[in-house]
């Protein structure tokens, strides 16, 4: 094979050459494949749909838990609490709330809880504890940005948690009885 810009190339008997992969992105799709294997096998071993259900709905309500640091812990104790697989509950926790899909889910859960408030008529920066306030004034100041509320983003968390995994329950449920190959 030859290689041109990170690419490796293969001529055949076709004239033209044809690009198959990029040489820094084949790990990646390696990974993404080994995941999709891992999380297939979750689905395939555990026996009953109410289990695989409630194991994937309290997976997705830790993904979207404001408590922020204590997702692992969650995951071990709910794991306990409830006699469920801890490695379900941590692999599809861990897939949905990642690096790169933390900010996006927090600031949902901010905005949700922001519009609660709002829709009651209530401000919830009056709510917020000092420390709060002051780290206000410093993200304004550094970014301009204003209006970070402690409790709209513990309300809006815990009501985006536990919606998404309510609804995410009777899916998972219905799927898993009808056997779906994922």
């Amino acid at each position: 094979p030859k290689s041109l810009n990170g690419y490796t190339i293969f001529s055949f008997t076709v004239t033209k050459p044809y690009i198959l992969w990029n040489r820094n992105t084949t790990w990646k799709i390696v990974m993404i494949k080994s995941m999709y294997k891992k999380i297939r096998s979750f689905f395939k071993n555990e026996s009953c749909p109410r289990r695989l259900a409630f194991s994937v709905s309290l997976a997705v309500f830790i993904a979207f838990s404001p408590f922020v640091g204590f997702h692992t812990a969650m995951v071990f104790l709910f794991s306990w609490l409830f006699a469920l697989n801890a490695a379900v509950l941590l692999a599809i926790s861990m897939f949905i709330n990642n690096p790169w899909t933390m900010v996006p889910i927090y600031a949902a859960d901010h905005i949700v809880g922001d519009r609660i408030f709002y829709f009651f008529g209530i401000n919830s920066m009056e709510f917020n504890p000092d420390w709060v306030s002051s780290l206000n004034t410093w993200i304004h100041h550094y970014t301009g940005m204003e209006g970070i509320s402690l409790w709209a983003f513990l309300v809006g968390g815990n009501l985006l948690s536990f919606l998404l995994a309510g609804i995410t329950y009777p899916v998972v449920r219905y799927l898993s009885m009808r056997r779906v190959q994922f």
